[in-house]
């Protein structure tokens, strides 16, 4: 599975709606530039908070659905949460 389609798939399967602002929102994260490009033109739930640095912020629940697909599938690549920050790394890289 592609990393795309598993976000494609996860945006099926993750209803919702997304709190992703004001008190009490919903944990969120940013998206390293690589996944940012990948993912690029995909409608996705999103914050922009201008300022210095990332300025979207995309669902942690979205994010862990996808990450969680492409495990499932056996991919090469998976995604890696740090720091907040989502990234692509290799299955090797995970620390279980």
């Amino acid at each position: 599975m592609l990393i795309r389609d598993a976000f494609l798939k996860a945006m099926q399967l993750e209803k919702g709606p997304f709190n992703l602002k004001g008190r009490g929102h919903e944990p969120r994260v940013t998206l390293d530039k690589q996944v940012a490009a990948i993912l690029r033109g995909v409608d996705l739930p999103r914050l922009y908070i201008s300022g210095y640095g990332a300025n979207f912020y995309y669902p942690a629940r979205l994010i862990a659905r996808a990450a969680e697909l492409l495990l499932k599938d056996k991919a090469d690549l998976v995604l890696a949460n740090y720091q907040n920050s989502i990234y692509i790394t290799t299955k090797k890289h995970i620390r279980s």
